[in-house]
């Protein structure tokens, strides 16, 4: 099974090296390597050229989701494996996916993410995040920061996904659902968890305990998703209970 990896990055020139890293340190070596370079003004487009075996693509759009689909429309792999640029994935991440979309019956694949500079292990909570919508909506739901979907899928829903029109939907959700929408399977997998930074969350924890929940709701009601989710219930499964 041939995967290829994207990886969008926009100014990550303290993380793209160790991610790109932990790629070519898989036990599964990857199709391609594919960085898409979102109008980067440090050094990360100067770090990932020194890499010989990497495609490095530019995107002038600015916006995550411009830079994924950039990426996944030129992979060449039977899969397309996604991971962010402060993202470090473990010498067993491709071989888990593959032997996970072995399975003809599952069409893409989505796991957690563990903060390395954290006191506290995360990917449960992820985890319980992820169960925690699939309970409620029916499907699950893919996690940008580290999924996979075989490559004829994307196809099928490559001109549905929602662009960057309004930027308060949440790329990541918008996936999920059009994965679901197209018929596609997907499943949770702790066996493809990646290591990340909290940096996002040390700068500012609301953006992940209200904004980004606020934003996965705002999605679902977009797309007319029935769901009676509320932030209370990303609260119970992010936060850790009171003794």
């Amino acid at each position: 099974m041939n995967i290829s990896v994207v990886i969008p990055a926009y100014n990550e020139q303290k993380y793209i090296g160790a991610c790109l890293d932990s790629i070519f340190a898989q036990t599964k070596k990857a199709h391609e390597i594919i960085v898409v370079d979102n109008n980067s003004t440090d050094d990360t487009t100067k770090i990932v050229k020194k890499y010989p075996d990497v495609l490095l693509m530019h995107e002038p759009r600015q916006a995550t989701v411009y830079a994924r689909d950039t990426g996944f429309n030129h992979a060449t792999g039977e899969v397309i494996a996604r991971i962010d640029a402060d993202c470090i994935a473990s010498a067993d991440w491709l071989h888990n996916i593959e032997k996970i979309l072995e399975d003809k019956s599952v069409d893409a694949v989505t796991g957690a993410v563990e903060h390395y500079d954290l006191p506290k292990k995360t990917s449960k909570e992820f985890l319980k995040l992820h169960r925690l919508i699939e309970r409620n909506i029916g499907y699950p739901l893919t996690l940008g920061a580290n999924l996979a979907l075989c490559a004829s899928l994307w196809k099928k829903i490559s001109a549905n996904v929602c662009d960057n029109e309004d930027p308060y939907m949440f790329e990541d959700t918008d996936l999920g659902i059009h994965i679901h929408l197209e018929g596609g399977n997907a499943m949770i997998s702790p066996a493809i968890t990646v290591d990340t930074t909290a940096r996002r969350f040390k700068k500012n924890p609301l953006e992940i305990l209200v904004d980004y929940p606020k934003r996965i709701i705002y999605t679902l009601n977009k797309h007319k998703v029935p769901n009676t989710l509320k932030l209370s219930d990303f609260y119970k499964a992010l936060l850790p209970r009171s003794t």
